[in-house]
């Protein structure tokens, strides 16, 4: 039985109505053969037939220039790639630097046996590594920087007890203590005596040394100069490269150094150079996995629904000619690819082969009745306008990402446009030139049992019971979605799975430190007292809500601190002169230790470096603002812990403050994503309303076509409102597609029905059929990801493609058939 011409049979409403002589034309002028479209193609045609040679030669070029592009095929693991640049929010993370410092930071957990034997050598051979800048692995070395300015200026770094402690110190009885333990020391050791006696005759240096100590995190065993922890199995070093993390190439360089210079211990890596390899890794692995699952997957389906070995290459050589196009010329024109271009693809396999499933089942009808050169050029003629619309639907719901300002959707609704003007280019070009060197085609086999049942559904009296029950469906989802509204989060980690290496690594190393790595940073107008931020780290620390602080760094700028460093210099006033009476006193030629004492004095008497100088403000929009990091227990792993702990901080602090929290900054995002969102689908379900009706010519027939679209989407989104899903970078490119495969799939059926009437579900709707198969696999293909985000995008397409497929084949042919005179 040939589907393409369907039979007389007829059931109910749809037998009493004379049916239309398939390919007689209808609708609009548009719909006309003479159309210029229609002839433009039909010119095409002519062309291939009589140069073949040139059109193959056209094709090898096109080919060759895209595989050079494909020598340029990069993939970009930074998420943060995909969020927008000019939002507040993203901005503030990029005034901060808080992306670039983490990017660039490698912890290293080293774990053997004696470890503190070996670790000379190790970090010897570390600092030997071209690939770094720095090495820390040394308490000394991890304090630097708080030692060398509190070293400049210790009054104003000093803790409240340590101050009282110098007091106490420089006081007349306290200097005769100090001075005569200074003595004890000189007749135990002469030499080490005299040393000190030199340097800190009043010992001052135990009680400096105290509170530098106090920096530090405490799990390290301050009876090691190395970042050891308590035990001495495990150590700690802190790496910077020279490179971005994000250049992957010099990630895997310098994980493999590091690799090689650390194999006599066991070494687990956290930190930007880890997670860009690990990403890198599973992006390319999630590529070649979706592409090696969909292709064979779409064969085995055209070989079991076809009955021929002939027709699935006919399908798929086009579509993956198209693929291979798209990945090289993207490649040149946008650049490295982002994370969710893995899934470009698999989309272009779905969406691709739809063109080439449409192209031959009109051309099987045309050669059955007239040569191979009239049918190709009948064919390319009579899928002018359905082919075009579906493509300027499809690409026009892709180029809505584009309108927004989220780098990485645009970069990738850019590149899927592109593919899907290369696979309706490879469908009108590469299909005839297989189709010269084929023979002449098999006949179709027979349609399968689901195809072949919602064929005779849409041609019975139950055809109005089910399509009323779809039309229920659909506004059942859309009143869900109006009723709870959606879920939006733009947080770039969703794409990441929460197993994996480097997350297992890094809640190893907070459980051995006791605190996150990654911290939250406040940043306090400096209008505002610092000491606000200092006593709030005092506050938190003490609830255990902050493991870890560099706030007490500000209190040397605050105002209680500078009338504390004056009275504290009052009420010692006269202590360098007490001194030298005091060495005098017991026995000591003063003099000969009055360098000591300036030394000291210098000390005490010297200020903090400015503000700008130590790094502790910040310029952003015109305003300056005190920052300090606050580092939780643990890693803050969803919004409602991200928030909780953003309102304890900003609850201590007491003053308006701005939080820059890296894990944190999808959340900021989320309400932009949702209203661009919001904008690009109002603004493309106008104009695809419009090509539609331009495609058609009837406003009717217009509006009929787009009822895939209502209720794939109407089902998608009320299930995300009902069950509370999260719409994200990751699964936010399915909406645009089930816009566009919903289009495609009404406007072959309205297209088909304007001709065959009530038969389109028999012969169109077989292709519908397997165009929808084909997407069904191509995003099941990307269940498989271990991205979570690449996976549910795959599992959102299916159910709309699920629910595009059913209304197509049974809700358009009854209502074209109740709405068509």
């Amino acid at each position: 039985m040939d589907l393409s011409r369907g039979d007389s049979r007829g059931h109910g409403r749809a037998s009493r109505r004379p049916l239309r002589a398939p390919g007689l034309p209808r609708g609009g002028p548009l719909m006309r053969q003479g159309d210029f479209l229609g002839d433009l193609l039909a010119s095409w045609a002519r062309v291939q037939v009589r140069f073949p040679r040139v059109a193959l030669l056209g094709v090898l070029l096109v080919t060759l220039g895209a595989a050079a592009g494909l020598t340029q095929f990069e993939i970009d693991p930074d998420v943060s790639s995909l969020l927008p640049a000019d939002a507040p929010a993203a901005e503030l993370f990029e005034a901060t630097q808080v992306g670039v410092t983490a990017a660039r930071t490698l912890f290293l957990s080293l774990e053997a046996e004696d470890l503190e034997a070996l670790m000379p050598s190790l970090v010897e051979s570390l600092e030997e590594s071209p690939l770094l800048i720095e090495v820390v692995a040394t308490r000394s070395a991890l304090a630097a920087k708080s030692t060398r300015q509190s070293a400049r200026a210790p009054l104003w770094w000093l803790s409240v007890e340590a101050l009282a402690q110098l007091e106490e110190r420089l006081s007349s009885e306290g200097r005769r203590a100090a001075i005569a333990a200074t003595g004890e020391l000189l007749a135990l050791d002469p030499l080490l005596g005299s040393q000190v006696a030199r340097n800190d005759p009043l010992g001052v240096r135990w009680i400096f040394a105290a509170a530098t100590a106090k920096s530090l995190p405490s799990a390290f065993d301050a009876n090691s100069s190395y970042l050891m922890l308590k035990g001495g199995r495990r150590a700690f070093v802190r790496v910077t490269g020279r490179e971005h993390a994000f250049n992957v190439d010099f990630s895997e360089r310098l994980l493999a150094d590091l690799g090689e210079r650390c194999a006599a211990v066991e070494l687990s890596a956290v930190g930007g150079y880890a997670i860009a390899v690990e990403d890198s890794r599973r992006i390319r692995g999630d590529l070649i996995s979706s592409l090696r699952w969909s292709i064979p997957l779409l064969l085995l389906f055209f070989l079991i629904s076809t009955r021929s070995w002939l027709l699935p290459h006919l399908y798929l050589l086009p579509t993956a000619l198209a693929v291979f196009w798209t990945l090289g010329y993207g490649a040149l024109l946008f650049g490295p690819m982002t994370p969710l271009a893995i899934s470009a693809a698999a989309i272009l396999c779905g969406l691709g082969v739809d063109f080439s499933i449409h192209y031959l089942g009109r051309f099987r009808e045309h050669r059955a009745r007239s040569s191979l050169s009239d049918a190709l050029e009948a064919t390319h003629r009579t899928t002018a306008r359905s082919l075009c619309g579906c493509w300027l639907t499809s690409s026009v719901a892709f180029m809505a990402l584009a309108l927004g300002s989220f780098a990485g959707l645009k970069s990738l609704g850019l590149l899927l446009a592109l593919g899907l003007t290369l696979a309706m280019f490879s469908t009108w070009t590469t299909l005839p030139l297989l189709l010269r060197a084929a023979p002449r085609l098999p006949a179709p086999g027979p349609p399968g049992p689901l195809p072949r049942f919602f064929a005779e559904l849409a041609r019975s009296n139950r055809a109005g019971l089910a399509s009323g029950a779809l039309i229920l469906l659909a506004l059942a989802g859309w009143s869900v979605c109006a009723w709870r509204g959606l879920s939006f989060d733009a947080d770039p980690a969703l794409l990441r799975p929460t197993e994996s290496e480097v997350s297992r690594s890094l809640k190893s190393l907070e459980d051995d430190l006791g605190f996150a790595p990654s911290g939250v940073t406040l940043l306090l107008d400096s209008q505002h007292s610092p000491g606000k931020l200092v006593d709030a780290a005092r506050e938190l620390e003490a609830q255990g809500v902050v493991a870890h602080s560099d706030a007490a760094r500000l209190v040397r700028y605050s105002s209680e601190r500078r009338e504390r460093v004056a009275s504290f210099r009052e009420r010692t006033a006269g202590w360098f002169e007490g001194a030298l009476a005091d060495l005098d006193a017991a026995g000591f030629q003063s003099e000969s230790l009055r360098g000591g004492l300036e030394n000291l004095a210098r000390k005490l008497a010297a200020d903090p470096e400015p503000e700008r100088v130590e790094g502790v403000l910040l310029e952003w929009r015109d305003a300056e603002y005190w920052r300090a990091s606050f580092h939780s227990p643990h890693s803050l792993r969803t919004r409602a812990q991200r928030e909780n702990y953003r309102n304890r901080l900003q609850a201590a602090v007491a003053a308006p403050t701005k939080i820059m929290d890296p894990g944190a900054l999808g959340d900021a995002l989320g309400p932009v994503l949702a209203a661009e969102l919001s904008v690009s689908f109002k603004a493309v379900a106008l104009l695809v309303l419009l090509l539609i009706l331009a495609s058609v010519g009837r406003w009717r027939a217009g509006l009929i076509a787009m009822a895939p679209v209502v209720f794939g989407l109407g089902i998608v989104l009320g299930g995300f409102s009902l069950f509370g899903w999260v719409i994200h970078p990751g699964n936010l490119l399915a909406f645009p597609l089930i816009f566009g495969l919903g289009v495609d799939d009404g406007l072959h059926m309205v297209h088909r029905s304007l001709s065959a009437g009530a038969d389109a579900a028999r012969s169109t709707g077989v292709d519908v059929w397997r165009t929808s198969v084909t997407t069904a696999v191509g995003f099941g293909s990307l269940m498989t990801a271990q991205s979570p985000a690449i996976a549910s995008l795959g599992a959102v397409v299916l159910v709309g493609t699920v629910a595009c497929y059913v209304t197509s084949v049974v809700l358009i042919p009854w209502l074209m058939h109740s709405n068509t005179p």
